[in-house]
């Protein structure tokens, strides 16, 4: 919730970039709130006039940016980032990027990882318990750390239902 404020705070439009149901469920939770600020876009194809005509449109000064690959080798999300990262920079300076940026993956070795290292980028673990299909979204909800469920997980199943 701290890290959703703080994009609304810095950001008009959000761009999302995966494929498959990397940006599937994003964009039915998006279809939900139609008109929501900031606004969000997905990028999840390698349609390259598209992709130009996007990042042309935004100021990249004023968009953040949120690459995910659970595998985090996913080429087309890879080879958006390496066109995207340079024009953020342009904009905003390294210190801008490592402000305007996100990857999500999971943990372990990952060439998205590695780019995150090399941009200062953070980095947040996807979730093993996600599995995001083209005709369902399951989420399988527990605390990890504690071994099993507790209050925190009854209360995002209540958050998630609210949807």
């Amino acid at each position: 919730v701290a890290e959703a404020t703080r994009i609304r705070g810095i950001a008009d439009d959000v761009l999302v970039m995966g494929t498959g149901g990397s940006s599937l469920c994003g964009r039915a939770l998006t279809a939900l709130r139609p008109g929501a600020k900031p606004r969000l876009h997905f990028c999840d194809n390698l349609d390259g006039d598209h992709f130009a005509d996007l990042l042309e449109r935004l100021d990249p000064a004023r968009t953040f940016l949120i690459a995910i690959s659970k595998s985090g080798g996913t080429s087309e999300v890879l080879a958006q980032v390496l066109m995207a990262l340079p024009i953020f920079e342009a904009a905003s300076g390294a210190d801008g990027v490592t402000k305007q940026v996100l990857f999500i993956t999971e943990p372990g070795p990952r060439p998205l990882r590695e780019l995150a290292g090399q941009w200062k980028i953070p980095v947040w673990d996807h979730h093993p318990d996600i599995d995001i299909r083209y005709t369902r979204v399951t989420l399988t909800l527990s605390t990890h750390d504690m071994g099993g469920l507790t209050g925190l997980d009854f209360e995002v199943a209540e958050a998630i239902n609210a949807l």
